[in-house]
Protein backbone atom coordinates (compact mmCIF):
# COMPACT_ATOMS: atom_id res chain seq x y z
CA UNK A 1 0.00 0.00 0.00
CA UNK A 2 1.11 3.51 -0.50
CA UNK A 3 3.21 4.91 2.04
CA UNK A 4 4.23 1.33 3.78
CA UNK A 5 7.56 -0.50 3.59
CA UNK A 6 7.79 -3.87 2.99
CA UNK A 7 11.62 -5.60 3.71
CA UNK A 8 12.53 -8.93 2.24
CA UNK A 9 12.96 -11.23 5.65
CA UNK A 10 14.88 -14.53 5.33
CA UNK A 11 12.51 -17.77 5.97
CA UNK A 12 12.14 -18.45 9.31
CA UNK A 13 10.97 -22.04 10.79
CA UNK A 14 8.25 -21.80 13.24
CA UNK A 15 9.90 -24.58 14.84
CA UNK A 16 13.79 -24.05 14.99
CA UNK A 17 13.60 -20.41 15.56
CA UNK A 18 13.47 -19.18 18.93
CA UNK A 19 10.07 -16.61 19.75
CA UNK A 20 12.22 -14.29 21.50
CA UNK A 21 14.60 -13.86 18.59
CA UNK A 22 11.39 -13.69 16.34
CA UNK A 23 10.34 -10.76 18.74
CA UNK A 24 13.40 -8.61 18.61
CA UNK A 25 13.98 -9.29 14.57
CA UNK A 26 9.85 -7.63 14.28
CA UNK A 27 10.19 -5.58 16.90
CA UNK A 28 12.99 -3.60 15.11
CA UNK A 29 11.30 -3.75 11.44
CA UNK A 30 8.55 -2.14 13.07
CA UNK A 31 5.89 -4.73 12.20
CA UNK A 32 2.24 -3.71 13.27
CA UNK A 33 0.10 -6.67 11.49
CA UNK A 34 0.67 -10.25 10.73
CA UNK A 35 -0.85 -11.16 7.45
CA UNK A 36 -1.48 -14.80 7.40
CA UNK A 37 -2.19 -16.24 3.72
CA UNK A 38 -2.27 -20.17 4.47
CA UNK A 39 -1.40 -22.53 7.14
CA UNK A 40 -0.94 -25.27 4.64
CA UNK A 41 2.32 -27.17 4.40
CA UNK A 42 3.42 -25.80 8.19
CA UNK A 43 3.16 -28.77 11.51
CA UNK A 44 -0.17 -29.67 12.99
CA UNK A 45 0.11 -26.86 15.61
CA UNK A 46 1.01 -23.79 13.42
CA UNK A 47 -2.38 -21.84 14.08
CA UNK A 48 -1.40 -21.75 17.95
CA UNK A 49 2.23 -20.58 17.25
CA UNK A 50 0.87 -17.44 15.21
CA UNK A 51 -1.42 -16.87 18.06
CA UNK A 52 1.30 -16.73 20.28
CA UNK A 53 3.96 -14.69 18.06
CA UNK A 54 1.24 -11.81 17.07
CA UNK A 55 0.17 -11.87 21.67
CA UNK A 56 4.25 -11.78 22.10
CA UNK A 57 4.38 -8.83 19.37
CA UNK A 58 1.05 -7.01 20.86
CA UNK A 59 0.11 -7.24 16.89
CA UNK A 60 -3.60 -7.87 14.79
CA UNK A 61 -3.11 -10.88 12.30
CA UNK A 62 -5.23 -11.38 9.59
CA UNK A 63 -6.41 -14.26 7.24
CA UNK A 64 -6.92 -14.82 3.73
CA UNK A 65 -9.05 -18.08 3.27
CA UNK A 66 -7.73 -19.55 -0.13
CA UNK A 67 -8.84 -22.83 0.60
CA UNK A 68 -10.22 -25.68 3.00
CA UNK A 69 -7.49 -26.63 5.02
CA UNK A 70 -8.93 -24.80 8.53
CA UNK A 71 -11.81 -27.66 8.33
CA UNK A 72 -9.98 -30.50 5.99
CA UNK A 73 -7.13 -31.65 6.61
CA UNK A 74 -7.09 -33.38 2.80
CA UNK A 75 -7.52 -29.87 1.75
CA UNK A 76 -9.92 -30.21 -0.92
CA UNK A 77 -13.17 -32.12 0.59
CA UNK A 78 -12.28 -34.86 -1.31
CA UNK A 79 -11.60 -38.70 -0.32
CA UNK A 80 -10.26 -39.86 -3.68
CA UNK A 81 -11.58 -38.12 -6.92
CA UNK A 82 -14.62 -36.08 -6.05
CA UNK A 83 -16.88 -33.86 -3.75
CA UNK A 84 -17.59 -35.82 -0.43
CA UNK A 85 -20.13 -33.76 0.46
CA UNK A 86 -18.97 -32.60 3.45
CA UNK A 87 -20.42 -36.14 5.68
CA UNK A 88 -20.20 -35.58 9.64
CA UNK A 89 -17.38 -35.90 11.44
CA UNK A 90 -17.05 -39.06 11.90
CA UNK A 91 -17.01 -40.12 8.46
CA UNK A 92 -14.22 -37.64 8.22
CA UNK A 93 -12.17 -39.04 11.10
CA UNK A 94 -12.67 -42.59 8.96
CA UNK A 95 -11.40 -40.75 5.58
CA UNK A 96 -8.36 -39.82 6.96
CA UNK A 97 -7.77 -43.47 8.90
CA UNK A 98 -8.04 -44.56 5.19
CA UNK A 99 -6.59 -42.03 2.98
CA UNK A 100 -4.11 -39.87 5.49
CA UNK A 101 -3.76 -35.88 5.42
CA UNK A 102 -0.91 -33.00 5.14
CA UNK A 103 -0.33 -33.59 8.70
CA UNK A 104 -1.11 -37.35 9.52
CA UNK A 105 -3.30 -39.23 11.61
CA UNK A 106 -5.40 -36.21 13.25
CA UNK A 107 -8.92 -35.52 14.64
CA UNK A 108 -10.84 -33.26 12.50
CA UNK A 109 -12.89 -32.27 15.68
CA UNK A 110 -10.47 -31.19 16.90
CA UNK A 111 -8.69 -29.50 13.94
CA UNK A 112 -11.68 -27.78 13.37
CA UNK A 113 -11.75 -26.30 17.40
CA UNK A 114 -8.19 -25.41 17.02
CA UNK A 115 -9.06 -23.58 13.34
CA UNK A 116 -11.84 -22.03 15.10
CA UNK A 117 -9.81 -20.45 17.92
CA UNK A 118 -7.48 -18.84 15.46
CA UNK A 119 -10.19 -17.67 13.24
CA UNK A 120 -12.09 -15.91 16.04
CA UNK A 121 -8.80 -14.00 17.29
CA UNK A 122 -8.42 -12.81 13.68
CA UNK A 123 -9.05 -9.10 13.30
CA UNK A 124 -10.46 -9.83 9.79
CA UNK A 125 -11.02 -12.67 8.22
CA UNK A 126 -11.07 -12.86 3.81
CA UNK A 127 -12.51 -15.40 1.37
CA UNK A 128 -11.97 -15.04 -2.44
CA UNK A 129 -15.65 -15.96 -3.28
CA UNK A 130 -18.83 -16.14 -1.74
CA UNK A 131 -19.32 -20.19 -2.01
CA UNK A 132 -16.40 -20.67 0.13
CA UNK A 133 -17.50 -17.59 2.72
CA UNK A 134 -20.82 -19.15 2.85
CA UNK A 135 -19.81 -22.82 3.05
CA UNK A 136 -17.23 -22.43 6.06
CA UNK A 137 -19.61 -19.98 7.47
CA UNK A 138 -22.81 -21.92 7.35
CA UNK A 139 -21.51 -25.57 8.38
CA UNK A 140 -18.01 -24.77 10.39
CA UNK A 141 -17.57 -20.78 11.71
CA UNK A 142 -20.72 -19.48 12.43
CA UNK A 143 -19.61 -17.01 14.61
CA UNK A 144 -16.98 -15.83 12.30
CA UNK A 145 -18.06 -12.86 9.57
CA UNK A 146 -15.76 -13.16 6.36
CA UNK A 147 -15.71 -10.52 4.25
CA UNK A 148 -15.17 -11.62 0.50
CA UNK A 149 -12.48 -9.88 -1.54
CA UNK A 150 -11.94 -11.62 -5.27
CA UNK A 151 -8.55 -11.81 -5.97
CA UNK A 152 -8.33 -9.78 -9.15
CA UNK A 153 -10.78 -6.87 -9.45
CA UNK A 154 -9.56 -5.44 -13.08
CA UNK A 155 -10.63 -8.59 -15.23
CA UNK A 156 -12.10 -8.43 -18.48
CA UNK A 157 -13.68 -10.58 -20.74
CA UNK A 158 -11.44 -11.22 -24.28
CA UNK A 159 -8.90 -8.92 -22.66
CA UNK A 160 -6.80 -10.62 -25.28
CA UNK A 161 -8.67 -12.64 -28.22
CA UNK A 162 -8.10 -16.07 -28.35
CA UNK A 163 -11.28 -17.80 -29.24
CA UNK A 164 -12.73 -18.64 -32.55
CA UNK A 165 -16.42 -19.08 -33.67
CA UNK A 166 -17.62 -22.95 -33.85
CA UNK A 167 -19.57 -23.51 -37.34
CA UNK A 168 -21.59 -26.92 -37.79
CA UNK A 169 -18.92 -29.26 -39.76
CA UNK A 170 -15.69 -27.73 -37.81
CA UNK A 171 -13.49 -29.74 -35.56
CA UNK A 172 -14.76 -28.76 -32.03
CA UNK A 173 -11.83 -27.66 -30.73
CA UNK A 174 -11.88 -27.27 -26.58
CA UNK A 175 -9.37 -25.74 -24.68
CA UNK A 176 -8.66 -27.12 -21.02
CA UNK A 177 -6.10 -24.89 -18.46
CA UNK A 178 -3.76 -25.87 -15.99
CA UNK A 179 -2.17 -29.24 -14.34
CA UNK A 180 -5.70 -31.21 -13.86
CA UNK A 181 -5.76 -34.03 -11.71
CA UNK A 182 -8.47 -36.47 -11.20
CA UNK A 183 -10.29 -33.94 -8.72
CA UNK A 184 -9.69 -31.21 -11.01
CA UNK A 185 -11.67 -33.88 -14.52
CA UNK A 186 -8.47 -35.40 -15.87
CA UNK A 187 -10.12 -38.79 -15.81
CA UNK A 188 -13.74 -37.37 -17.41
CA UNK A 189 -11.43 -35.38 -20.30
CA UNK A 190 -9.53 -38.93 -20.99
CA UNK A 191 -12.84 -40.50 -21.28
CA UNK A 192 -14.41 -37.30 -23.47
CA UNK A 193 -11.92 -38.11 -25.93
CA UNK A 194 -11.56 -41.83 -25.82
CA UNK A 195 -15.55 -41.49 -26.56
CA UNK A 196 -14.93 -39.13 -29.24
CA UNK A 197 -12.16 -41.28 -30.37
CA UNK A 198 -14.72 -44.67 -30.34
CA UNK A 199 -17.70 -42.55 -32.18
CA UNK A 200 -15.50 -40.88 -34.34
CA UNK A 201 -16.78 -37.16 -33.27
CA UNK A 202 -15.38 -34.17 -34.75
CA UNK A 203 -14.22 -33.18 -31.16
CA UNK A 204 -10.81 -32.25 -30.05
CA UNK A 205 -9.48 -31.37 -26.43
CA UNK A 206 -6.51 -29.47 -25.88
CA UNK A 207 -4.53 -29.49 -22.78
CA UNK A 208 -2.60 -26.36 -21.90
CA UNK A 209 -0.69 -28.11 -18.98
CA UNK A 210 -0.72 -31.60 -18.35
CA UNK A 211 -3.74 -34.15 -17.32
CA UNK A 212 -2.63 -36.53 -14.22
CA UNK A 213 -4.14 -39.99 -14.34
CA UNK A 214 -3.61 -40.86 -10.79
CA UNK A 215 -2.81 -39.19 -7.62
CA UNK A 216 -1.34 -42.07 -5.98
CA UNK A 217 1.23 -43.28 -8.82
CA UNK A 218 1.13 -39.57 -10.64
CA UNK A 219 1.34 -40.89 -14.02
CA UNK A 220 0.54 -38.53 -16.99
CA UNK A 221 -2.41 -39.30 -19.65
CA UNK A 222 -0.76 -40.29 -23.26
CA UNK A 223 -2.07 -37.78 -25.86
CA UNK A 224 -4.56 -39.27 -28.51
CA UNK A 225 -5.96 -38.39 -32.03
CA UNK A 226 -8.13 -36.26 -29.62
CA UNK A 227 -6.18 -35.22 -27.43
CA UNK A 228 -3.48 -33.11 -27.26
CA UNK A 229 -1.04 -32.04 -24.20
CA UNK A 230 1.10 -29.15 -24.63
CA UNK A 231 2.52 -29.25 -20.70
CA UNK A 232 4.21 -27.29 -18.25
CA UNK A 233 3.82 -23.69 -19.48
CA UNK A 234 5.21 -20.43 -18.04
CA UNK A 235 1.94 -18.02 -16.93
CA UNK A 236 3.04 -15.42 -19.15
CA UNK A 237 3.37 -17.69 -22.11
CA UNK A 238 -0.25 -18.66 -21.97
CA UNK A 239 -2.06 -15.94 -23.80
CA UNK A 240 0.43 -16.28 -26.73
CA UNK A 241 0.32 -20.04 -26.42
CA UNK A 242 -3.63 -19.71 -26.57
CA UNK A 243 -3.87 -17.24 -29.59
CA UNK A 244 -1.54 -19.65 -31.77
CA UNK A 245 -3.62 -22.73 -30.92
CA UNK A 246 -7.62 -20.81 -30.84
CA UNK A 247 -10.04 -22.93 -29.79
CA UNK A 248 -14.06 -22.47 -29.90
CA UNK A 249 -14.84 -22.89 -26.03
CA UNK A 250 -13.35 -24.02 -23.00
CA UNK A 251 -14.15 -26.74 -19.91
CA UNK A 252 -13.66 -26.97 -16.34
CA UNK A 253 -13.80 -30.30 -14.80
CA UNK A 254 -13.21 -29.75 -10.78
CA UNK A 255 -15.08 -32.26 -9.28
CA UNK A 256 -14.80 -30.20 -5.58
CA UNK A 257 -16.25 -26.99 -4.95
CA UNK A 258 -13.02 -24.78 -5.82
CA UNK A 259 -12.27 -21.73 -3.78
CA UNK A 260 -11.24 -19.71 -6.98
CA UNK A 261 -9.37 -20.74 -10.46
CA UNK A 262 -7.32 -18.47 -11.94
CA UNK A 263 -6.99 -20.44 -14.84
CA UNK A 264 -11.32 -19.42 -15.37
CA UNK A 265 -9.37 -15.98 -15.20
CA UNK A 266 -7.24 -17.16 -18.35
CA UNK A 267 -10.68 -18.61 -19.70
CA UNK A 268 -12.43 -14.96 -19.33
CA UNK A 269 -9.17 -12.70 -20.10
CA UNK A 270 -8.84 -15.30 -23.68
CA UNK A 271 -12.55 -14.92 -24.33
CA UNK A 272 -12.83 -19.10 -24.66
CA UNK A 273 -16.78 -19.48 -23.49
CA UNK A 274 -15.87 -21.55 -20.33
CA UNK A 275 -18.45 -24.23 -19.61
CA UNK A 276 -18.27 -25.83 -16.11
CA UNK A 277 -20.21 -27.76 -13.27
CA UNK A 278 -22.50 -26.42 -10.72
CA UNK A 279 -19.99 -26.60 -7.83
CA UNK A 280 -18.05 -23.82 -5.73
CA UNK A 281 -15.91 -20.79 -6.70
CA UNK A 282 -16.32 -21.70 -11.07
CA UNK A 283 -19.77 -21.46 -11.38
CA UNK A 284 -20.15 -18.76 -9.13
CA UNK A 285 -18.14 -16.50 -10.88
CA UNK A 286 -19.11 -18.12 -14.39
CA UNK A 287 -22.45 -16.71 -12.71
CA UNK A 288 -21.22 -13.27 -11.92
CA UNK A 289 -19.84 -12.67 -15.54
CA UNK A 290 -22.46 -13.66 -17.12
CA UNK A 291 -19.91 -15.61 -19.85
CA UNK A 292 -20.59 -19.29 -19.57
CA UNK A 293 -22.24 -22.04 -18.96
CA UNK A 294 -22.87 -23.80 -15.68
CA UNK A 295 -24.24 -27.60 -16.05
CA UNK A 296 -25.42 -29.75 -13.46
CA UNK A 297 -22.88 -31.75 -11.14
CA UNK A 298 -24.27 -35.11 -11.74
CA UNK A 299 -23.32 -35.21 -15.44
CA UNK A 300 -20.18 -35.85 -14.48
CA UNK A 301 -21.47 -39.46 -14.79
CA UNK A 302 -22.35 -39.36 -18.03
CA UNK A 303 -19.64 -39.50 -20.60
CA UNK A 304 -21.76 -39.54 -23.79
CA UNK A 305 -24.39 -36.64 -22.27
CA UNK A 306 -21.68 -34.52 -21.51
CA UNK A 307 -19.42 -34.66 -25.07
CA UNK A 308 -22.97 -33.72 -26.43
CA UNK A 309 -23.75 -31.36 -24.00
CA UNK A 310 -20.61 -29.43 -25.03
CA UNK A 311 -21.30 -29.65 -28.63
CA UNK A 312 -24.79 -27.96 -28.03
CA UNK A 313 -23.23 -24.91 -25.99
CA UNK A 314 -20.82 -25.01 -28.83
CA UNK A 315 -23.49 -24.45 -31.15
CA UNK A 316 -25.58 -21.70 -29.72
CA UNK A 317 -23.61 -19.81 -26.46
CA UNK A 318 -26.03 -17.73 -26.32
CA UNK A 319 -29.03 -20.78 -25.99
CA UNK A 320 -31.17 -21.31 -22.75
CA UNK A 321 -29.87 -24.95 -22.52
CA UNK A 322 -32.14 -26.62 -20.16
CA UNK A 323 -29.99 -29.68 -18.97
CA UNK A 324 -31.34 -30.34 -16.16
CA UNK A 325 -33.77 -31.93 -18.37
CA UNK A 326 -31.33 -34.48 -19.47
CA UNK A 327 -30.13 -36.24 -16.38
Amino acid sequence: MAGETYFNLPTLNSRLTAMEFLRDVLTKFRVNKISLQTTFGYEYNFPIWVQNLANMLNVPYEMMLHDYWTVCPRLRLVQTTTYCNEPPVEVCNECIKSYGSGVGQVDVHEWRLMYHKLLRGASKVMAPSHDLAHRLKSRYFKDIHIEVIPHETDLQIEQYKASIPYSEGDVLKIAVIGSISPDKGSLIIRDMAKHCADKNLPIKFLVFGNLIDNSAVLRMIPQTDNLRIFNSYEEDMLPDLLKVNPCHISFFGALWPETYSYTLSHAFKAGLYPVAFDIGAIAERIRERNFGTVIPFSMKDDIPLLVTCLQEIAKDKEGRHDFNGMV
